[in-house]
């Protein structure tokens, strides 16, 4: 018994401190494997356990590799060798135990590990993996490259190995430049070939290849001084494709919506430098110490946890310093829910976290910088950040980003004056005094071979100089091996030894870093990797500083330095002329004196330059009202006025000038017909740009709407003034004329226009009116001009100008005034206007022209709707659908006039339920064949005590009704006290099966009697007020009649339209993707971003997984949709084929008003957490409560702003059971203590009164 009793609580504590590790739950996670390891080893009643030492071991290894990943590595291998004492030869910990000597820099000792591992273990691809690494850090290449193709051999889907295969392709030094050539080569064919593997690889294999990206990383790949950008472009484009692939709800783009009037721009910084690093000191350290703190809001995620006295210094320096290990979603969560509007990666390249989040969308601004001066290639970085004077003319050709030249040097800097120079003499390192001392101090990788020979010519000349080296990396061992043999057979070309002339000293601390350059008499730069921080230094103690510039950023750093102190004297104009300069300062002590001098004259410009992080705070500032000023256009062109007011207005809060929103909100005012206030706004842009030649072309246009003539004309003259070629100007000053019966004046200017843009339709079909209204306009080109008039009409209705576009119906009227078409898109443009009568009889003139055109009675249908004319509306859709759909007409005149529809009693259902992860569900019964033949598609619309848009809906349907065989339709009427039969039976008699409850069941059960009742191989559930567009059953049928029996379920896009029918949002969740939905489950799980009328699913589905849980209201639909997405496929079909109504009297609408959603989405996910995939449930409940949690709270302060005190308390009270977390504790309290929700906190305390 003492043994079960011990070994269950041990069973119990392991899985769950396995759980904390694969959580990322470090810290709890070690505290349970040193428990577990206690009462393995102290406690009496474990004594008996058989597997004891094993369990030790494995808790051991464990706990090893949890310390690792803290960087505990001396800790970790004390762990490792007390598994290896229980357990010898367990192979898995000798490779462990070697990636904690690696991390330590302890190459022998790692090595000896990965090879016992791979002994013991030949078929251990990690260690295979690891013996490349450190064979490639040895210099032995091509042996590394070997080991990591035996790692793929052992296992395909090692896919560390693939990317460390390109990467090393590159090695840190080359022999020659043949060689560096060659190994280019061979990095571009390798790219190449993974960008194959990547397309033809599954989904489940691109995301493992996700995994591995930016464990290698190209890092080596610019020092080797060429034009990287098409080579980073593809591998960009490559492992971007593959991280969306993993994470596909991080990488679309992001609109900045919100930028409120007192709230701070908020900026994150990615790295993982934030300690005593080049990337920290430059440029990071002096952005962020002098950003205005009034103005931004400044967030830094570390994700390395290397800490000195300059992390201390970073981590003050932020208003949120987020630092440790966390998984790549963790951290993308993190930086989300920060809602950042500019995200910034000081570098990319030589960090892998910041590399994978880099390839993600997780902003609506992303920027890069020269931390690593390359350019990223990814798409998913918009800028990049630089120098002024580092850059070429020609620089953006070597930019995927766009490329920002700050001021100067682009950074606040100031030398390292808390850095005491240790003291050191030119004997210390084995030079005499008269010794011209040249520092070459950069790492021996940025010396390219074909720049050695500057070393023995200078020599050549200057006898006494001497070139003072610093070694490779004690990791490296062969880097100074290579250079020295290439320094040797340069010099030997010469006739010199190279030892006579070139002193290698070991790697230093900073004191005798700085020391040693200060001895210096001369810096000598290197060619195509320029030095910075090391010029700097330099600098600081007036060393001279010879440099050549390159093409590139990165070789052009010391040339910027010096002409920032105006010292060009040492810039060379070219290889000889660097040489050259080289050899005059060595030879002539008091010209270098004479430089020193200017150097310490002119060093302090260099420091606590402003103008960088001014030019750089206005930058975001600038690119954020951009992006702000996007988000409002978008709005705009999506007719969502209000929206785009809203957004433009906020923009103005914060930039009263703003120019674009000036502009925009004058255009919407206008649309609006708010002609004083547009007015106002044109007035005030031309005040700030009085040269803006659109401002006066619109203000033009605006007095063209007015009638004001005379304004209108002096307003275009004063644009064509500015720009004399706007060809919009010259047409619309010739309408104007034109209106005060000015024809020449008119004709002249549409000339002007057509000579400018001879193809210009607006200019010539307003020539060839005013040619008709002056009889000059032949009677041949009058169908012609008329036609071009309907086209010219459609385009500007489409751009929402329904006045402009109903003059050019008119127009085109009187060139063909039997032209039912143009009537008909006049009473469109009329009906869209509002102007109903006006419409009615347009329509009314089309019809009289020609009977036969369908889609005019269904629009005059649409009116009759509106105006509550039901009788009228249904025999217009009637008459409609008999000439759009032949199956509709032939079933209708076969129905007898005098037969009435007969209204069939709902039966009642089974209360049989099927039960899924513990719940249950309403059970749909399964159908016995029989004889007849199963329609492929069933129809069903559930109405209740709603007549308005029911007809319209239905005529929808019936458009494309293909026959009973086909589709059957069902009206499923929940006991509603108006008459409905009637309007079913006027428009649908024969066809449609209306069916009605004898007592009124609920939304969901209603929906659940009407699948029971269907017999269709697949259901469509449509809401009595949606409708949806031709093609959608035929094309959902061409694709689902072959598509796998794994899919379950089927949408297509949709739009969102309102009262108007104007459309208002629309939806395309995979693009133009059409297949089965890739990581649906990961979506669907999250949030619901289908709406009903767009989705379809396979009755076989409902009998196998229930139909509508009946307690859900809101969250209903969204609730199958999880259920369905766990057990089967969705197709998708891309193509916006339905249409959703949005409008006041709709159950959502008034749930909201409310605000008792946030019970129903708790409940669906409650509900869903029960049968998600155990493998998946955690993270995506995880997101799905954080994604509510926000979006709740996002509707609370917009009930709080309508005053709707008590809807909000209760919303908060749902809002706290849906995520509970530390983090949406924090968020919610912070959001309570704003100024604008002291009256929910005074409910709040209310209440908490009143039930004490």
């Amino acid at each position: 018994m003492s043994t079960n009793n011990s070994s269950f609580p041990v069973e119990a504590l392991l899985k769950t401190a396995i759980a904390k590790h694969q959580g990322n739950q470090l810290t709890e996670a070690e505290s349970l494997y040193r428990q577990i390891l206690y009462i393995v080893s102290e406690d009496p009643l474990s004594q008996n356990l058989l597997d004891k030492q094993d369990t030790q071991a494995m808790i051991l290894n464990n706990l090893g590799i949890v310390l690792q990943e803290k960087q505990q590595f001396e800790e970790s291998i004390n762990c490792y060798y007390q598994a290896l004492s229980i357990k010898p030869n367990w192979a898995d910990v000798h490779n462990d135990l070697g990636i904690a000597f690696e991390k330590l820099d302890n190459l022998e000792e790692a090595f000896q590990h990965y090879q016992k591992a791979l002994t013991l273990n030949p078929n251990l691809a990690q260690a295979s993996f690891n013996i490349g690494n450190i064979l490639y850090q040895r210099g032995y290449f091509e042996e590394a490259l070997t080991y990591y193709q035996k790692a793929l051999e052992i296992n395909p889907d090692f896919n560390l190995a693939h990317f460390a295969l390109l990467m090393k392709q590159i090695p840190y030094i080359y022999s020659s430049y043949d060689d560096l050539q060659f190994r280019r080569t061979n990095y571009q064919n390798y790219l190449q070939h993974l960008v194959k593997i990547v397309q033809k690889a599954s989904l489940e294999e691109k995301n493992n290849l996700a995994k591995a990206v930016g464990s290698s990383q190209p890092f080596f790949l610019p020092y080797q001084g060429l034009n990287d950008r098409d080579l980073q472009q593809i591998y960009g484009n490559l492992i971007c494709h593959l991280m969306a692939s993993l994470y596909p709800q991080w990488s679309q783009p992001l609109a900045l919506s919100t930028l409120e009037v007192n709230r701070k721009i908020r900026i994150g910084f990615v790295s993982g430098f934030f300690h005593n690093h080049s990337v920290w000191k430059i440029p990071l350290k002096g952005w962020v110490r002098n950003l205005d703190r009034s103005r931004f809001e400044l967030f830094a995620y570390y994700t390395s946890y290397k800490e000195d006295g300059e992390t201390f210094i970073a981590s003050r320096s932020f208003d949120k310093f987020i630092q440790g290990h966390r998984t790549i979603e963790q951290w993308c969560q993190t930086i989300v829910e920060d809602k950042l509007h500019a995200l910034i990666f000081p570098e990319i390249g030589m960090d892998t976290v910041t590399t994978q989040i880099a390839c993600l969308r997780l902003a609506p601004i992303q920027m890069t910088s020269w931390g690593h001066p390359n350019t990223s290639g990814m798409p998913t970085i918009d800028y990049y950040l630089s120098s002024d004077l580092m850059e070429s003319d020609t620089a953006q050709d070597y930019y995927t980003e766009k490329l920002v030249r700050l001021p100067n040097l682009s950074i606040y800097y100031n030398p390292l004056e808390y850095v005491q120079p240790k003291a050191i003499s030119k004997e210390d390192i084995g030079l005499k005094v008269d010794d011209v001392m040249f520092w070459c101090c950069q790492s021996l990788y940025k010396y390219l071979p074909q720049h050695d020979d500057v070393f023995p010519k200078i020599a050549q000349q200057l006898p006494n100089s001497k070139f003072v080296f610093i070694e490779g990396q004690k990791n490296i061992k062969n880097i100074t091996e290579i250079f020295v043999q290439r320094l040797r057979k340069s010099f030997e070309q010469f006739g010199l030894n190279y030892q006579d002339y070139c002193i290698f000293l070991p790697r230093m601390d900073v004191p005798t870093f700085a020391g040693t350059a200060a001895i210096a008499d001369i810096n000598l730069d290197s060619l195509g990797w320029s030095g910075c921080n090391s010029t700097l230094e330099s600098i600081a103690h007036n060393i001279p500083v010879v440099t050549f510039a390159a093409d590139f950023m990165r070789g052009r750093h010391t040339m910027a330095i010096l002409k920032m102190i105006g010292i060009e004297e040492t810039i060379a104009s070219s290889k000889d002329n660097y040489i050259e300069i080289a050899v005059h300062l060595g030879k002539a002590p008091q010209y270098r004196q004479f430089i020193s001098q200017k150097i310490a004259q002119n060093k302090y410009k260099l420091y606590s330059d402003f103008q960088p992080v001014i030019a750089l705070e206005n930058f975001i500032s600038n690119a954020v009202y951009q992006k702000s000023i996007q988000y409002a256009i978008q709005l705009h062109r999506a007719n969502d006025l209000t929206g785009a007011k809203e957004a433009y207005n906020r923009i103005l809060a914060r930039e009263t000038k703003h120019p674009d929103s000036l502009y925009g909100l004058g255009v919407l005012a206008h649309q609006i017909g708010e002609f004083d206030y547009a007015e106002q706004l044109f007035n005030d842009l031309l005040k700030v740009q009085p040269k803006s030649a659109k401002a006066w072309m619109s203000l033009g246009n605006l007095y063209q709407e007015k009638k004001q003539f005379s304004q209108a004309i002096n307003a275009y003259q004063q644009a064509l003034f500015l720009e004399p070629n706007l060809v919009a100007v010259y047409n619309n000053l010739g309408y104007v004329l034109q209106q005060q019966s000015q024809w020449e004046e008119a004709i002249s200017c549409y000339q002007k226009a057509l000579e400018i843009q001879p193809n210009c339709v607006e200019a010539e079909i307003n020539l060839a009116n005013v040619l008709h209204s002056q009889n000059k306009l032949p009677p041949e080109q009058q169908i012609q001009y008329a036609q071009l008039n309907l086209q010219l009409g459609i385009k500007q209705e489409q751009q929402g100008n329904l006045a402009t576009a109903i003059e050019c119906y008119q127009q085109g009227i009187k060139l063909q005034p039997e032209s039912a078409e143009i009537y008909h898109n006049l009473g469109v443009a009329w009906q869209k206007q509002g102007k109903l009568e006006e419409a009615i009889a347009a329509y009314q003139n089309a019809l009289d022209l020609n009977p036969q055109q369908g889609k005019t009675y269904f629009s005059l249908g649409q009116i009759y709707q509106v105006q509550n004319q039901l009788k009228k509306a249904s025999s217009a859709y009637q008459k409609g659908l008999k000439l759009i759909n032949p199956h509709y007409a032939k079933a209708i005149a076969a129905t007898e006039i005098k037969t009435r529809l007969s209204q069939q009693i709902t039966p009642e259902f089974s209360e049989q339920t099927v039960t899924i992860g513990g719940h249950n569900f309403p059970a749909i019964p399964t159908i016995s064949e029989g004889d007849k033949k199963r329609p492929f598609w069933s129809v069903v619309i559930p109405i209740y005590n709603r007549t308005q848009y029911i007809l319209e809906c239905l005529a929808s349907v019936l458009a494309q009704w293909p026959g009973e065989d086909e589709m059957e339709i069902l009206v499923i009427d929940d006991a509603s006290s108006i008459p409905i039969a009637e309007l079913i039976e006027d428009i649908g008699g024969g066809i449609v099966n209306y069916y009605r409850n004898p007592k009124n069941r609920g939304q969901s059960k209603n929906v659940n009697g009407g699948i029971s009742l269907s017999r269709g191989q697949w259901i469509h559930v449509l809401h009595d007020d949606d409708l949806i567009l031709p093609g959608f059953y035929a094309q959902l049928k061409k694709s689902l009649e072959g598509c796998s029996e794994s899919v379950g379920a089927a949408f297509t896009g949709y739009e969102n339209i309102n009262e108007k029918q104007e459309i208002i949002f629309y939806q395309q969740p995979y693009g133009e993707y059409r297949g089965i939905a890739q990581n649906w489950l990961e979506k669907i799980g999250v949030f619901n971003p289908l709406n009903v009328p767009a989705v379809v699913i396979r009755r076989e589905t409902y009998e196998h997984l229930g139909g509508y849980h009946s307690d859900l209201n809101y969250t209903t639909d969204w609730e199958l949709y999880k259920r369905i997405a766990s057990f089967y496929d969705w197709w998708v079909e891309p193509q916006i084929l339905a249409r959703y109504r949005q409008h006041s009297a709709s159950v959502t609408q008034e749930m909201f008003e409310i605000g008792t959603q946030a019970k129903c989405i708790r409940k669906a996910i409650d509900i869903s957490e029960a049968y998600l995939p155990s493998d998946r449930c955690l993270e995506i409940t995880e997101k799905s409560r954080r994604h509510y949690f926000n979006y709740c709270l996002e509707l609370a302060a917009i009930l709080l702003k309508k005053g709707k005190i008590k809807e909000t308390f209760y919303l908060v009270q749902e809002i706290l059971k849906i995520d509970q977390s530390p983090q949406a504790l924090e968020q919610l309290f912070c959001w309570l203590n704003q100024e604008q929700a002291r009256s929910i906190r005074d409910e709040i305390a209310s209440q908490l009164i009143n039930r004490t």
